[in-house]
């Protein structure tokens, strides 16, 4: 939403100079066609084709010559290949990456990405490598940094920004790692903007505050360095409902913006200040203590104008319109009816410059807030309407966005393995042509050589049926696998749909939506990994937490949840089967904690990595296994606990599957029971 529009005026802005840089682009482009002609060096004219492809691909979106990149930049690829330019290759390939991202063509993006790092990593040049990790990380933050696109991109854009910094602290370079962190600080801030709140707050402040402690070793550590460490820290505290906390690192930011020459962090310190401030006065309006509230919201709207005045002067109309839909919000509050109309107005009017959907519904909120306050309950009924219909149409876009980048990467997958496979075929083809033509060259003199090729020919032939079965058994596990989850997708939907109708059949209105709000981000990690048999650890982890946080609200305060798990799991790219646990944590839930006769509930998951497993440890103090037993009696077998024996099974390549229960007690007391689920590590 707002970044969205900063980068739609930054585009603007860039515009008014653009025509200048196009004409002063062809004679550069002439005079490079030029030196080409007398190039005698193939690494010259490497580089000069890469050069003018570079300058076809600089400028602003609507000068770039994306034919005229691709031709020239295929010429510098192909002259690099011939001369197995390693370098070269890599350049061109990150070219590609580029370009590609930047017409948010992200697969294909993400293909080139992948050839350049292979690329790189062949040279052992570990700088090189970390820098061109923490660039497709920066890139992918940046085309991806909106409302429609954070959901595909910043996942990825993280697991990058991670690979950065494993190769900086491998080779020593703290300041790039303090970057690094700061950046990714950056990236979890923006998620849990963009998902109103259901981001990684935690995960934010734990990587700037690396970020800090990095700064304070590096001699080129600048105030500036230290100041942006502060900034995110306060936006992490803010995102994490601790608004004092909040208010008291922006202001140690401030001081540092208002003694800078650049005017570029003022107004958003200003802004963020303001939020801060805001949400205080907002959370006691919410709880009826109004003691204190104009004093802050006075408070709020002095930094909100002061972030107003510069945004005007800059002319960023995005933040601008953010402005004032924070100052009629407010001044809707203090009772300044006719003024918050004016400048909720003034927000749709900087809107409409921009058309955000996002913005259009935050603006007839306080819309139809403000009617309601003054009576006119028609009017806040039709702009209530409107804020309902910019919900539904970003919902519907997300959910599109989703569903075609599902089957852009399902036709994209299958093109490649086509591609590849036709490939392995032409070089098997072409091996096999090379060996007879030799054996015809040699044949009829050399018997002892003939009765050699004929024993290798018999050797690959075994090693070919063997890599075959081998293929073949892979082929028949992962439909297996296919064919549980297919079957465990519906029973765990079925369930959560039960969980969503208990709620409306008490009328309990409020608990009902946010549980139907959390279900649909559920459900679309579900559909995400829908047609993967493993997906990162990481993600599967984000969707459990999903599934806990749905039954503790069901369950309204029955139990609480420890969630422990191995640091190097979250930050690696281990790939697990989806929604593999899922079933023993709700086992545990539904038959031992919510039949419990107390409200002192707690479940435990430990996630802990050995060297060949990933040990996940489900413990609860509920009721235990025999009680469960005698009141589920004649309910039926559990058919997520059975396919879910099925799919570890599987997964581990075993006949029994590696799944431990045991009973707990103290003494005869039953007191719950505890799961071990050990996957293999892939």
């Amino acid at each position: 939403m707002p970044l969205n529009i900063i980068k739609f005026s930054v585009c603007l802005f860039a515009a008014l100079f653009s025509i200048g840089n196009v004409f002063a682009q062809t004679p550069k482009i002439d005079s490079l066609k030029l030196v080409i002609i007398h190039a005698k060096e193939d690494t010259n004219k490497f580089r000069i084709y890469y050069n003018i492809a570079s300058e076809y691909w600089a400028g602003i979106p609507d000068t770039i010559d994306y034919a005229n990149t691709f031709r020239y930049e295929d010429s510098a690829y192909n002259l690099a290949k011939k001369l197995n330019y390693q370098y070269g290759m890599f350049d061109c390939f990150m070219c590609y990456g580029n370009v590609y991202a930047y017409q948010r063509k992200y697969l294909e993006s993400r293909k080139y990405y992948n050839k350049a790092i292979e690329a790189v990593k062949l040279l052992g040049d570990k700088k090189v490598l970390a820098d061109s990790y923490s660039e497709i990380a920066d890139n992918f933050f940046s085309y991806g940094n909106d409302a429609k696109n954070y959901i595909l991109n910043f996942p990825i854009s993280l697991e990058f920004y991670y690979k950065a910094l494993k190769v900086y602290e491998e080779i020593g370079a703290k300041y790039k790692m303090a970057n690094t962190c700061i950046f990714i600080g950056r990236t979890y801030g923006w998620q849990n903007f963009f998902s109103m709140g259901n981001g990684s707050p935690i995960e934010m402040e734990k990587a700037v505050l690396q970020a800090k402690m990095l700064y304070k070793e590096c001699k080129e550590t600048t105030k500036g360095d230290i100041a942006g460490c502060d900034f995110a820290l306060g936006r992490a505290k803010y995102f994490q409902g601790n608004y004092a906390a909040a208010i008291d690192l922006f202001l140690t930011s401030l001081k540092y913006d208002t003694d800078s020459s650049t005017r570029v962090n003022l107004p958003n310190t200003y802004i963020n200040l303001g939020r801060a401030y805001k949400a205080i006065a907002d959370s006691a309006t919410s709880k009826g203590n109004k003691s204190n509230d104009p004093a802050i919201f006075k408070q709020a709207l002095i930094y909100f104008n002061l972030s107003l005045e510069i945004y005007l002067e800059l002319k960023i109309h995005g933040m601008t319109a953010l402005c004032y839909l924070y100052i009629g919000d407010i001044e809707r509050n203090l009772g300044m009816y006719n003024k918050s109309k004016i400048d909720l107005n003034k927000a749709i009017f900087y809107t409409e410059k921009l058309n955000v959907a996002g913005t259009y519904q935050e603006i007839y909120k306080s819309l139809a807030k403000l009617e309601s306050a003054k009576g006119n309950y028609k009017q806040a009924l039709d702009y209530f309407a409107q804020y309902m219909t910019y919900k539904e149409k970003i919902t519907n876009e997300n959910n599109l966005s989703q569903l075609l980048f599902n089957k852009a990467q399902y036709e994209f997958d299958k093109k490649e393995d086509s591609l590849n496979q036709k490939q392995i075929i032409t070089e098997t083809k072409l091996n096999a042509e090379k060996k007879q033509k030799y054996f015809y060259w040699v044949g009829l003199g050399m018997l002892s050589l003939l009765s050699f090729l004929v024993f290798r020919n018999l050797y690959y032939q075994r090693k070919i049926n063997k890599l075959a079965a081998e293929a073949f058994s892979k082929e028949k596990i992962e439909l297996e696998l296919q064919s549980l989850k297919a079957q465990l997708n519906p029973h765990f939907i079925f369930n959560c749909i039960n969980s969503i109708d208990a709620f409306i059949q008490t009328s309990d209105k409020y608990n009902a939506t946010l549980y139907l709000n959390k279900f649909a981000k559920l459900i679309r990690n579900v559909l995400d990994s829908s047609k993967e048999n493993i997906v990162p650890f990481s993600k599967d982890i984000e969707t459990l937490r999903l599934y806990i946080q749905l039954e503790e609200l069901r369950s309204e305060s029955k139990f609480e949840t420890l969630l422990d798990i191995d640091e190097e799991l979250m930050s690696s790219d281990y790939k697990v089967p989806p929604l593999i646990i899922q079933p023993f944590v709700e086992n545990a839930i539904i038959h031992g904690l919510r039949n419990k006769e107390t409200n002192d509930g707690i479940l435990s998951v430990h996630i802990s990595k050995t060297e060949k497993h990933i040990v996940y440890s489900i413990t609860d103090n509920g009721i235990g296994r025999v009680a469960s037993q005698k009141i589920n009696t004649g309910k039926g077998k559990s058919y997520g606990m059975e396919m879910s024996y099925d799919r570890v099974k599987l997964f581990n390549n075993e006949k029994d599957a590696s799944v431990t229960f045991t009973d707990l007690y103290d003494g005869k007391m039953p007191i719950g029971t505890m799961v071990q689920v050990n996957l293999k590590i892939v």
